[in-house]
């Protein structure tokens, strides 16, 4: 059998919000609260531990200030995608012999779904992993933490490293089934995925946000064992993958 069709493959792990989405898909409907609940909810966020509850008391605001999740869903299909980032869809699309994918988020499965079946995606990103959320007339949306880990350092709600091994060992995999993985996100809860990841996969930190701020002002870099590469749209997560095929 010809050599190239052994070539392990690459796999793609994409975070969703200020990554994919050129903004936070739970950030985006604030403005239908009231002025009251709009502050209830701001000073609750400053001391949540919890993303997936913190959410939760969102969606009991926006039902009693009247907001309909087909609102909610309007809002969240309209988030314009990252500047190259349709352009790399295109890239794995016609390749996808080469690669595996998998998305992993701070947001929610019901925001994903919605995003994918919008963008015609679904059959590009077959796998997700986020804060479990469906629709809930009593609350508009009724969301749950994606599972319960023990991680000291993330968020309770969610470890994405926790979430990325469990995936691997759900699909029987294991590092050596990918000859590289590539992992793009921007937020401090892409750092824990991070410090597994091997000399020859590539960690992408978004410019200036705050993944990148841990990793070159707080020095979190050193940790590392991945190459990095700071990305600021997604042609370079093009242009660094395309060094892979």
């Amino acid at each position: 059998m010809n050599s190239s069709y052994l070539k392990k493959k690459i796999l793609v792990v994409l975070d969703l919000d200020f990554t994919i989405l050129s903004k936070n898909s739970d950030y985006v409907f604030l403005d239908y609260l009231k002025p009251d609940s709009f502050n209830y909810i701001e000073e609750r966020r400053k001391v949540s531990k919890n993303w997936a509850n913190h959410m939760q008391e969102v969606y009991k605001k926006l039902k009693n200030d009247n907001v309909s999740i087909e609102k909610l869903k309007e809002r969240v299909e309209n988030i314009p995608f990252n500047p190259g980032f349709h352009e790399f869809f295109d890239l794995i699309n016609s390749k996808k012999e080469k690669f595996e994918t998998l998305i992993l988020s701070g947001a929610n499965t019901l925001f994903l779904k919605w995003i994918l079946e919008k963008h015609k995606l679904v059959g590009l990103f077959p796998k997700y992993y986020s804060n479990i959320a469906v629709p809930d007339e009593s609350v508009v949306i009724n969301i749950k933490p994606a599972h319960v880990h023990n991680c000291t350092n993330c968020d309770e709600s969610q470890c994405k490293r926790i979430l990325f091994n469990d995936h691997f060992m759900k699909n029987s995999l294991n590092f050596d089934s990918f000859s590289n993985i590539v992992y793009a996100g921007d937020g401090e809860n892409d750092y824990c995925l991070s410090t597994i990841l091997r000399k020859e996969d590539i960690l992408f930190p978004r410019n200036n946000f705050p993944l990148f701020e841990k990793l070159y002002k707080q020095n979190y870099a050193k940790n590392l064992n991945c190459k990095i590469c700071v990305w600021d749209d997604g042609f370079k997560l093009i242009e660094e993958v395309n060094k892979l095929l």
